[in-house]
């Protein structure tokens, strides 16, 4: 079920019970959508009271430094602190550069605020590792 739409990406609550984030194509995706989805899918995890959590990067854009900055000092704390996320499956780039960046991101919001992430190379696997996970 579609939750929630913009330039950047869109968001859709899986009836098997976790949010799908996925960025749109580069040819599409306009940088000034990203902020406004991070905030409703942290809206969407609250109101769903979901644990599990598919973004799909493959066609994501870098990010500007200063999204990236917002993301590590404002969203990431407050996506573990509002939210019950507890397991994040990745569906990394193929492009390296986005690839590294997500990466380096995703260390340092572990480090600094326990933000759980797990990269796959295939839709099929990470649903399926998601489908694992259990819901406290």
């Amino acid at each position: 079920m579609l939750y929630f739409e913009n330039t950047a990406g869109h968001l859709e609550v899986e009836p098997t019970g976790f949010l799908r984030l996925t960025w749109h194509s580069v040819h599409t995706q306009q940088r000034e959508g990203v902020r406004p989805l991070l905030e409703a899918a942290l809206q969407a995890l609250r109101d769903t009271g979901l644990e599990r959590v598919l973004v799909d990067q493959r066609a994501r854009l870098i990010h500007r430094e200063e999204d990236t900055i917002w993301m590590l000092l404002d969203f990431f704390p407050r996506l573990m602190d509002q939210t019950h996320y507890r397991y994040g499956a990745y569906l990394e780039s193929a492009e390296f550069f986005t690839r590294s960046e997500t990466r380096h991101l995703m260390a340092e919001a572990h480090t600094r605020y326990g933000v759980p992430c797990r990269y796959f190379g295939t839709e099929d696997e990470a649903v399926a590792w998601l489908l694992k996970q259990v819901d406290k």
